[in-house]
């Protein structure tokens, strides 16, 4: 998910982290989202644990997510229950 730095702070994020939870609510094989950004994006951060996302191991992350780049912090939020549920 990008959002361009003139939406940021909007309702745009949201609406995207919504719309993505929905989608893996929706299938049933899909019991986790994972999302990276760079290792200092403070915002990105505060971002994704509001959403309840929390940090892969640099093992977990190494082994299976081949590809992200180095200096990325990669999270994964996992579905609780039947459905990844929305925060609030």
């Amino acid at each position: 998910m990008y959002v361009r730095p003139r939406y940021r702070g909007t309702s745009v994020s949201r609406n995207l982290m919504e719309a993505a939870l929905q989608w893996a609510a929706a299938e049933p094989w899909q019991d986790r989202l994972l999302s990276s950004f760079p290792l200092h994006n403070v915002k990105a951060e505060r971002f994704l644990d509001r959403w309840e996302f929390q940090p892969l191991s640099e093992r977990e992350r190494i082994q299976r997510i081949p590809g992200v780049l180095p200096g990325y912090v990669v999270v994964e939020r996992v579905r609780s229950g039947p459905q990844l549920r929305l925060p609030g």
